[in-house]
């Protein structure tokens, strides 16, 4: 099916434009950057195709030229504008992760002991990275999803400190962040900027250590 022929809203351009370009999955993304398709293969259908071959963006960015310019539409220019968006990708995951203004292993040390149970930690900084309030909410673990972003806001609202770390505690499981924890951290971050509040990161502390979001380049 060529894009032209999805529903308004599915277009990932229209979709980008109505929504904002964090509304866009993986594969539309790609769509946007590979612009348009080939004969019989849409630049959507050509993105799901690369994604699904190499398992995930991370997988697809290891790509090399040639690897890129065996699909519909990917020529070597457009091979090389791919690497090049992978390249910058890499680069900007390197200096956010060594920008950190605290240091995550010392924060996830410090609360890896708190309490048996799931639970949610909303951790008040100064500029400089020093924590200066610590809130555990009423919902934790796996439920934290079901809060809004400006739940978990609301007593940041009320405070004079203007940044904060999001700390999820989930000693029973893996560190690694699931599509709806990065879905629900994005949407914090957006609500936390339109409120004049600074997310520098959310940790999962888990049995087998931590997971910075900041470190690994997704905030």
């Amino acid at each position: 099916m060529k894009i032209a022929d999805l529903p308004l809203d599915d277009r990932p351009r229209e979709k980008a434009f109505a929504l904002g370009i964090g509304a866009l999955t993986d594969a539309e993304l790609l769509a946007l950057i590979l612009g348009k398709g080939s004969p019989g293969h849409s630049a959507l259908e050509t993105a799901f195709s690369m994604i699904s071959r190499f398992g995930d963006l991370s997988g697809l960015s290891e790509a090399t030229l040639a690897q890129l310019c065996v699909y519909p539409g990917v020529k070597a220019v457009k091979g090389i504008s791919l690497l090049a968006v992978f390249e910058l990708a890499k680069r900007i995951h390197t200096v956010r992760g060594a920008s950190l203004p605290y240091r995550p292993d010392e924060l996830a040390k410090s609360l890896s002991a708190v309490g048996e149970h799931e639970s949610l930690f909303l951790i008040a900084m100064d500029g400089r990275g020093k924590m200066k309030t610590r809130q555990r909410l009423d919902q934790g673990g796996e439920d934290f999803l079901s809060l809004h972003p400006k739940d978990v806001l609301s007593s940041m609202i009320q405070s004079k400190y203007r940044r904060f770390v999001l700390v999820h505690h989930h000693p029973s499981g893996q560190g690694l962040p699931s599509k709806d924890d990065i879905a629900f951290t994005s949407k914090l971050r957006e609500e936390a900027l339109s409120l004049n509040l600074l997310l520098f990161d959310h940790l999962i502390i888990a049995e087998d250590g931590y997971y910075s979001f900041g470190e690994n380049g997704l905030l």
